[in-house]
């Protein structure tokens, strides 16, 4: 938001005139994003401090939003194909739908990404080790790559860059 070269005060975005002491806006004062100090005639721009990202999160967000997507699919591929399997069916949507969530909590470092990525990791590790079990190959596939999904995304969570990232 722009400051007021005269008093320092906002300025409401698309204002000709300070709210506050009435000073013409300048075309200097447009486009000034960062926090500004009016010091004499000078204005000194202090950049905000931005969450930084830490390595891998990108990686992560993409795996998510992939995951969410194969979850699904198969979700609507076991209501569709196997009518006997509605609920197996639903409990894969409603599990890449939250995936899908959390890669919007990924991707903006929102607070609660990590707990609920804590929560999905779990989820996708336990759901994994059961589909280890069936005699099916395919479906041993998909509890091995749940199970390696879950694993890596709680592997990644516990990373000291990554708390500090959900924290700031």
């Amino acid at each position: 938001m722009p400051f007021c070269l005269s008093c320092g005060k906002a300025i409401s975005p698309g204002a000709k005139f300070c709210g506050n002491c009435g000073a013409p806006v300048q075309a200097a004062q447009v486009g000034l994003s960062n926090q500004a100090l009016v010091a004499g005639s000078q204005v000194v721009v202090q950049p905000t401090a931005e969450k930084s990202r830490p390595k891998g999160i990108r990686l992560l967000v993409a795996l998510s939003l992939v995951a969410s997507v194969v979850v699904i699919g198969f979700g609507v591929l076991f209501i569709v194909v196997a009518t006997s399997a509605v609920d197996l069916g639903t409990i894969f949507i409603l599990l890449g739908v939250a995936t899908f969530a959390l890669r919007y909590g990924y991707s903006n470092g929102k607070s609660w990404g990590r707990p609920a990525g804590f929560g999905a990791g779990t989820v996708y590790v336990v759901f994994g080790l059961l589909l280890l079990v069936d005699p099916d190959l395919s479906i041993q596939a998909l509890g091995a790559t749940s199970l390696a999904f879950g694993t890596a995304n709680l592997y990644y969570l516990l990373r000291p860059a990554t708390k500090e990232y959900f924290q700031g």
